[in-house]
Protein backbone atom coordinates (compact mmCIF):
# COMPACT_ATOMS: atom_id res chain seq x y z
CA UNK A 1 0.00 0.00 0.00
CA UNK A 2 2.86 2.39 0.86
CA UNK A 3 4.45 1.63 -2.52
CA UNK A 4 1.19 2.43 -4.31
CA UNK A 5 0.88 5.78 -2.47
CA UNK A 6 4.51 6.61 -3.30
CA UNK A 7 3.92 5.88 -6.99
CA UNK A 8 0.81 8.07 -7.04
CA UNK A 9 2.73 10.91 -5.36
CA UNK A 10 5.51 10.68 -7.97
CA UNK A 11 2.92 10.65 -10.76
CA UNK A 12 1.21 13.76 -9.34
CA UNK A 13 4.47 15.72 -8.99
CA UNK A 14 5.55 14.70 -12.49
CA UNK A 15 2.39 16.09 -14.06
CA UNK A 16 3.05 19.60 -12.76
CA UNK A 17 6.28 19.94 -14.76
CA UNK A 18 5.03 18.85 -18.18
CA UNK A 19 3.02 21.13 -20.47
CA UNK A 20 0.92 19.13 -22.93
CA UNK A 21 -1.64 20.19 -25.55
CA UNK A 22 -2.68 16.57 -26.04
CA UNK A 23 -3.07 14.39 -22.95
CA UNK A 24 0.28 12.63 -23.13
CA UNK A 25 1.79 12.63 -19.65
CA UNK A 26 -0.35 9.90 -18.20
CA UNK A 27 -3.79 8.60 -17.46
CA UNK A 28 -5.94 7.07 -14.78
CA UNK A 29 -8.54 4.43 -15.45
CA UNK A 30 -11.11 2.10 -14.03
CA UNK A 31 -11.48 -1.40 -15.37
CA UNK A 32 -11.11 -5.14 -15.09
CA UNK A 33 -8.00 -7.27 -15.55
CA UNK A 34 -4.49 -7.67 -14.18
CA UNK A 35 -3.33 -4.02 -14.69
CA UNK A 36 -6.37 -2.89 -12.67
CA UNK A 37 -5.65 -5.15 -9.69
CA UNK A 38 -8.35 -7.47 -11.10
CA UNK A 39 -11.29 -5.01 -10.63
CA UNK A 40 -10.18 -1.49 -9.76
CA UNK A 41 -8.10 1.51 -10.79
CA UNK A 42 -4.88 1.93 -12.74
CA UNK A 43 -2.56 4.91 -13.01
CA UNK A 44 -0.05 5.35 -15.79
CA UNK A 45 2.77 7.86 -16.21
CA UNK A 46 4.75 8.40 -19.41
CA UNK A 47 8.51 8.28 -18.96
CA UNK A 48 9.14 8.54 -22.72
CA UNK A 49 6.81 9.21 -25.65
CA UNK A 50 6.55 5.44 -26.20
CA UNK A 51 7.04 4.02 -22.66
CA UNK A 52 4.97 4.32 -19.50
CA UNK A 53 4.97 2.90 -15.98
CA UNK A 54 1.75 1.51 -14.59
CA UNK A 55 0.34 0.75 -11.13
CA UNK A 56 -3.05 -0.75 -10.29
CA UNK A 57 -5.01 -1.45 -7.14
CA UNK A 58 -8.32 -3.22 -6.89
CA UNK A 59 -10.43 -6.01 -5.50
CA UNK A 60 -10.25 -9.67 -6.37
CA UNK A 61 -13.84 -9.98 -5.08
CA UNK A 62 -13.22 -13.42 -3.52
CA UNK A 63 -9.67 -13.12 -2.20
CA UNK A 64 -9.07 -9.57 -0.96
CA UNK A 65 -6.90 -6.84 -2.42
CA UNK A 66 -5.34 -7.10 -5.87
CA UNK A 67 -2.38 -5.12 -7.25
CA UNK A 68 -0.22 -4.79 -10.33
CA UNK A 69 2.99 -2.93 -11.20
CA UNK A 70 4.36 -2.83 -14.70
CA UNK A 71 5.34 -1.07 -17.90
CA UNK A 72 3.80 -0.51 -21.32
CA UNK A 73 5.56 0.14 -24.61
CA UNK A 74 3.41 2.01 -27.14
CA UNK A 75 4.11 1.67 -30.85
CA UNK A 76 2.71 5.17 -31.57
CA UNK A 77 2.97 8.46 -29.62
CA UNK A 78 0.08 10.06 -27.67
CA UNK A 79 -1.03 12.24 -30.58
CA UNK A 80 -2.52 9.15 -32.26
CA UNK A 81 -6.08 8.07 -31.52
CA UNK A 82 -5.16 4.38 -31.57
CA UNK A 83 -2.00 3.39 -29.71
CA UNK A 84 -1.10 -0.30 -30.07
CA UNK A 85 1.07 -1.56 -27.21
CA UNK A 86 2.75 -4.43 -25.44
CA UNK A 87 2.84 -4.68 -21.67
CA UNK A 88 4.49 -6.50 -18.80
CA UNK A 89 2.97 -6.50 -15.30
CA UNK A 90 3.67 -8.26 -12.03
CA UNK A 91 0.86 -8.69 -9.55
CA UNK A 92 -2.25 -10.68 -8.72
CA UNK A 93 -3.14 -12.49 -11.93
CA UNK A 94 -5.06 -15.58 -10.78
CA UNK A 95 -7.77 -16.38 -8.28
CA UNK A 96 -9.24 -19.62 -7.02
CA UNK A 97 -12.74 -19.04 -5.62
CA UNK A 98 -14.57 -21.92 -3.97
CA UNK A 99 -18.10 -22.17 -2.69
CA UNK A 100 -17.85 -22.89 1.02
CA UNK A 101 -20.46 -25.16 2.57
CA UNK A 102 -20.24 -23.55 6.02
CA UNK A 103 -19.24 -20.22 7.48
CA UNK A 104 -20.43 -16.66 7.11
CA UNK A 105 -19.12 -16.07 3.58
CA UNK A 106 -20.46 -18.08 0.65
CA UNK A 107 -17.05 -17.92 -1.03
CA UNK A 108 -13.50 -18.57 0.04
CA UNK A 109 -10.68 -17.63 -2.28
CA UNK A 110 -6.95 -17.54 -2.77
CA UNK A 111 -5.00 -15.14 -4.97
CA UNK A 112 -1.75 -15.80 -6.79
CA UNK A 113 0.78 -13.35 -8.20
CA UNK A 114 2.96 -13.64 -11.25
CA UNK A 115 4.15 -12.12 -14.53
CA UNK A 116 1.60 -11.16 -17.15
CA UNK A 117 2.42 -10.27 -20.77
CA UNK A 118 -0.08 -8.34 -22.88
CA UNK A 119 -0.79 -7.00 -26.32
CA UNK A 120 -3.52 -4.47 -26.94
CA UNK A 121 -4.42 -0.88 -27.67
CA UNK A 122 -5.38 2.37 -26.03
CA UNK A 123 -8.06 4.21 -28.03
CA UNK A 124 -8.31 7.87 -26.99
CA UNK A 125 -10.84 10.28 -28.46
CA UNK A 126 -11.73 13.96 -28.37
CA UNK A 127 -9.68 16.91 -29.59
CA UNK A 128 -7.19 16.64 -26.72
CA UNK A 129 -7.36 12.83 -26.45
CA UNK A 130 -8.41 12.97 -22.79
CA UNK A 131 -10.96 10.13 -22.78
CA UNK A 132 -10.65 6.63 -24.08
CA UNK A 133 -10.84 2.90 -23.78
CA UNK A 134 -8.23 0.33 -22.93
CA UNK A 135 -8.23 -3.22 -24.35
CA UNK A 136 -5.65 -5.99 -24.05
CA UNK A 137 -5.32 -9.72 -24.42
CA UNK A 138 -2.92 -10.99 -21.77
CA UNK A 139 -0.99 -14.18 -21.17
CA UNK A 140 -0.41 -15.24 -17.55
CA UNK A 141 3.22 -16.27 -17.88
CA UNK A 142 3.66 -17.29 -14.23
CA UNK A 143 1.29 -17.94 -11.31
CA UNK A 144 3.41 -18.61 -8.24
CA UNK A 145 2.03 -21.44 -6.08
CA UNK A 146 -1.25 -21.91 -7.93
CA UNK A 147 -0.71 -25.41 -9.27
CA UNK A 148 0.49 -26.62 -5.85
CA UNK A 149 -2.70 -25.27 -4.26
CA UNK A 150 -4.90 -26.91 -6.91
CA UNK A 151 -3.13 -30.26 -6.38
CA UNK A 152 -3.56 -29.92 -2.60
CA UNK A 153 -7.29 -29.12 -2.94
CA UNK A 154 -7.86 -32.04 -5.33
CA UNK A 155 -5.99 -34.44 -3.01
CA UNK A 156 -7.99 -33.34 0.08
CA UNK A 157 -11.24 -34.77 -1.28
CA UNK A 158 -13.17 -31.76 0.12
CA UNK A 159 -13.72 -30.26 -3.33
CA UNK A 160 -14.92 -31.48 -6.67
CA UNK A 161 -12.03 -31.85 -9.12
CA UNK A 162 -10.53 -28.43 -9.83
CA UNK A 163 -8.95 -27.79 -13.21
CA UNK A 164 -6.17 -25.28 -13.77
CA UNK A 165 -7.72 -22.04 -15.12
CA UNK A 166 -6.68 -20.82 -18.57
CA UNK A 167 -3.71 -18.54 -19.11
CA UNK A 168 -5.27 -16.16 -21.66
CA UNK A 169 -7.40 -13.31 -20.24
CA UNK A 170 -8.95 -10.01 -21.34
CA UNK A 171 -8.33 -6.51 -19.94
CA UNK A 172 -10.84 -3.70 -20.50
CA UNK A 173 -11.25 -0.25 -19.02
CA UNK A 174 -12.06 3.43 -19.35
CA UNK A 175 -9.14 5.93 -19.27
CA UNK A 176 -8.91 9.64 -18.52
CA UNK A 177 -5.71 11.20 -19.81
CA UNK A 178 -3.82 14.25 -18.59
Amino acid sequence: MKLFILILAIVTVSFTSINAQVAKTGSIGIGIGVPYGVLGINGEIAIHKHISLSAGLGSTTFAGLGYALGARVYLKPAENKLRPRVSLHYGVNSILANLVSSGSSPFDGEKFSGLTLGIGTLAMFGEKRKHGFDFEVVYLATRVGMQDEIDKMNASGNYEHIDTPGKIKIVAGYRFGF
